[in-house]
């Protein structure tokens, strides 16, 4: 039997639809004509002590005449996806001289966690795996170990997230929602539902290697219903990821959508095949023909009409489909909403995204809240928690 959420799980997910698909049917003909003909006769007559005329006449005539037509239909879709990280690899790095200064930071009486943050925040996860070789390599100490026993609290949290492989950090996550009492749907939507093919075949990979169990076994038994279905077409990894995009077939996508789909004779199968499959420019296509067809948003509909995880799912793709750094800024506010700040969620964004689009998250962030990034960090998370949250991404 499926397993109630969690009670310490995410408030609901708060979404705003925003919808940049512009379609044009262009046919130009343009044909130009210009004659120019210019008669200048200048004429001026002075009288003075002495008396001079002199009189200029010019005449000059061109004429050019061009004529060209050209005649095109083409879909222009608008991609919403600005993809800017805020770390990325430092050219700098010397893997060395940074094993070389974090076990001097652990050394002596505490650790010098400026130094820790210095080295991790400032390279990317390519490089923090290097760095975890050269450590090992120079010391014979385990740099994981390390850390996990020099610092504490939600900053060596942060700290040990980023220092895992993507993958990796992503299965831990999910197994952490599907474990001990509850399930933590938002985790498993946050994660399955917005990663791409090769990121959830990573994901199944280092599950079964770090947990010896299958991810789909455990999700089948953790969830249920239209929602378990959802969250296993999620793990195929089949969703189509090219960038043409047909025309009538997403016309006909919205047809069906309009037919069977959020209304009280619906069938949730036709959604699935749709918003589980179809590329996500397909997707922003097809809903702008099912809000031209119906006049209504669709997941405003999906809130009306599906169950609340199920709803949750279906949304987390729409918005991620039409921005993905709008949907996670919308997270982040979320998290800090919260009935007490949800500091794993920070932690899975900020880590997750700070090498795909967190500078743009951070961009969208002041758009929807009206408030900085950097602030909000600032006045919800305390000492070196916020120092490496700002050096991760939320900015100086």
């Amino acid at each position: 039997m499926p397993r109630p959420e969690r009670r310490y799980a995410s408030p609901a997910l708060e979404f705003q639809a925003q919808e940049s698909i512009k379609h044009h049917t262009h046919t130009h003909t343009h044909t130009h004509t210009h004659t120019h003909t210019h008669t200048h006769t200048h004429t001026h007559t002075h009288t003075h002590t002495h008396t001079h005329t002199h009189t200029h006449t010019h005449t000059h005539t061109h004429t050019h005449t061009h004529t060209h037509t050209h005649t095109h239909t083409h879909t222009h879709i608008n991609s919403p996806h600005t993809h800017v990280p805020s770390i990325t690899a430092n050219p700098d790095f010397d893997a060395e001289a940074s094993a070389i200064k974090l076990r001097k930071a652990f050394k002596g009486f505490g650790c010098d966690k400026t130094a820790v943050r210095e080295v991790i925040f400032s390279i990317n996860n390519e490089q923090r795996q290097t760095l975890a070789v050269q450590y090992k390599t120079t010391y014979g100490r385990d740099l994981i170990k390390d850390l996990n026993s020099e610092l504490g609290g939600k900053f060596r949290d942060l700290v040990l997230a980023a220092m895992d492989p993507p993958a990796d950090f992503d299965a831990k996550c999910l197994r952490n929602a599907m474990k001990g009492l509850g399930t933590a749907d938002s985790v498993l939507i946050e994660v399955l539902c917005t990663r791409t093919n090769s990121e959830i075949a990573a994901i199944k990979e280092a599950y079964q290697r770090l947990f010896n169990r299958e991810l789909e076994a455990d999700i089948q038994s953790e969830t249920g219903g239209s929602y378990k279905r959802l969250l296993i077409s999620m793990l195929a990894g089949g969703r189509d990821e090219s960038t043409e995009v047909d025309e009538e077939k997403a016309k006909r996508d919205a047809e069906l959508l309009q037919k069977n789909v959020c209304g009280w004779s619906r069938d949730e199968s036709v959604l699935n095949s749709i918003l589980a499959v179809r590329s996500p420019r397909h997707i922003r296509l097809a809903l702008q023909e099912y809000e031209n067809l119906t006049g209504y948003e669709i997941t405003k509909r999906m809130r009306t009409f599906l169950s609340s995880h199920l709803a949750q799912g279906y949304i987390a793709i729409v918005s991620c489909c039409r921005n993905p750094a709008r949907f996670f800024a919308q997270q982040i506010d979320a998290a800090f909403r919260g009935l007490g700040m949800d500091e794993a969620k920070i932690i899975r964004i900020f880590v997750s995204r700070s090498e795909r689009d967190l500078a743009s998250v951070r961009a969208l962030y002041e758009e929807v809240t009206g408030t900085t990034l950097h602030e909000a960090v600032r006045s919800e998370c305390t000492q070196d928690f916020r120092r490496a949250l700002n050096d991760l991404g939320a900015g100086h």
